[in-house]
């Protein structure tokens, strides 16, 4: 098996089993917590997500793109993680009780105190994790997430349980993160120095400062809905709004977390190889929508279900919204890596003016749209799908020469496959529940009906996918 198929492979389980132990857990806690309790930890963690992306400014990608890595720049890298986590550590204390005056929810600043402790810890392991990921070493990876995901959400089922509401998902994280730094310890090379170095400081700091920006305008503008939904409509409607955001989340993990975590440290290897990269990036657009397109269309489909089934009858309000985020999302698919493939190549300014662009845009809608109510909110982001996908097409043209009909090309196998895996989910399903069938029976008999015709049209029209769709079959067999 080669490198990068080994490392996707080790990817995937990690993903898998991650997701699957917080999959779990996300089911129990539905049930322990009520929307208001959601939406709580929700905004906490939305003004946490902003210093997250900042708490390692940006070593991570300088080292896995970094063509000519030193020890004199492994301890610089250091130096600047550390500066960062206890600087944004203090940050977040002194915003925290700010914040929650602001929501007029004292629980928004107990969130952001515990999880500011993280901040003063993750440093400790970064370059680490950052030299593996360069590596391409997926086992060591997966061995850390795998206990971090194991202690992180079984701290917090059980805090749940216990009574300790939205703390318990703050508890849960903090666990996860204090287990993530003793593996990273665990896996430090010996001979690498522990004290850090100011030497290239300018260099780390330049690439940091635009990685980190772009990162910035990444989490803001994910998290700007949950901010002005907050305050203008109300914390329930959070909770519902990113009720449905966790349910498509669950097929990103599924089927793009592996694909991103590899993807940044490839594009970076094959630039230093001198690949061809505009290949590369059309390769993993062919992959990503003939897995994602579907998937993402069974959920919209099957939504009352599986919200009804996962986290029950209480969140059947997002069932609308999943159903309009999807049609937004479906049309972003084919861009879902772009941003990762700037950052793998060190491309960053291009890639950050895109992002600032697309968030003015979100925010001046969002701020139109929330008077008019949470529906009116999740179709101006669905609607805002459209300005992405033309940002990041006319950036890759200018940049890179990729066209829309390179794009087009490379997505038009997946399409075929796409539609008629669709038209039997939806034909299964409204049949099934015409014979008012309970919703895991229903489920699983789309799935069933669904899965079929999708190996089908992929070995019809010869798509990429089914060279390794006919490796994992035979190796079943």
């Amino acid at each position: 098996m080669s490198k990068i198929r080994r490392a996707l492979a080790l990817s995937f389980l990690q993903n898998y089993a991650t997701t699957l132990i917080q999959f779990v857990a996300s089911l129990i806690v539905a049930r322990l917590l009520t929307p208001a309790e959601f939406g709580t930890f929700s905004v906490a963690m939305v003004l946490v997500a902003v210093a997250q992306v900042l708490r390692d400014f940006g070593v991570a990608d300088y080292i896995a793109q970094e063509r000519d890595l030193t020890v004199d720049k492994i301890r610089t890298a250091s130096a600047l993680a550390m500066v960062t986590g206890f600087g944004l550590a203090a940050v977040l204390l002194l915003v925290a009780w700010p914040a929650s005056i602001f929501y007029r929810e004292a629980g928004v600043a107990k969130v952001m105190s515990v999880l500011a402790i993280s901040f003063m810890l993750i440093p400790f392991g970064t370059v680490t994790m950052a030299w593996v990921r360069r590596n391409l070493d997926f086992g060591k990876i997966l061995v850390v997430r795998l206990a971090s995901a194991i202690v992180g959400s079984s701290t917090t089922v059980m805090l749940a349980f216990a009574g300790f509401s939205y703390m318990s998902m703050a508890w849960g994280l903090l666990a996860g993160s204090i287990v993530t730094i003793l593996l990273a310890l665990r896996y430090r090379p010996r001979d690498w120095p522990w004290r850090p170095s100011l030497r290239h400081m300018r260099e780390v700091f330049r690439f940091g400062a635009w990685s980190s920006g772009t990162a910035i305008v990444i989490e803001v503008a994910r998290g700007v809905p949950d901010l002005i939904i907050g305050r203008v409509i109300s914390l329930v409607a959070v909770g519902f709004y990113g009720r449905a955001n966790t349910i498509l989340d669950i097929v990103y993990r599924v089927f793009t977390s592996a694909v991103y975590t590899v993807a940044a440290p490839y594009f970076a290897e094959k630039n230093r190889a001198g690949g061809d990269l505009r290949q590369g990036f059309c390769n993993t657009v062919r992959y990503l929508t003939a897995l994602v397109w579907p998937a993402l269309a069974a959920v919209g489909i099957l939504a009352p279900e599986l919200i009804a089934l996962l986290y029950g009858s209480q969140w059947l309000p997002s069932v609308d919204l999943v159903r309009i985020i999807v049609l937004g999302n479906m049309l972003y698919v084919p861009y879902l890596l772009w941003s990762t493939f700037y950052t793998g190549l060190g491309r960053l300014r291009p890639a950050f003016n895109v992002l600032l662009f697309t968030l003015i845009c979100r925010v001046a809608v969002l701020i139109v749209a929330a008077p008019f109510g949470l529906i009116a909110v999740t179709i101006a982001m669905s609607a805002m799908s459209l300005v992405s996908v033309a940002a990041s097409q006319v950036s890759l043209s200018r940049v890179f020469g990729i066209s829309l009909g390179a794009i087009l090309r490379a997505a038009g196998p997946s399409l075929a496959i796409a539609v008629p895996s669709i038209a039997i989910t939806l034909l299964a399903t409204v049949l099934s529940r015409g014979q008012h069938l309970p919703g895991w029976a229903v489920i699983v008999i789309a799935a069933a009906t669904t899965l079929p015709v999708w190996l089908a049209m992929v070995f019809a029209v010869r798509h990429p996918i089914a060279h390794d769709v006919r490796r994992i079959l035979t190796r079943w067999g």
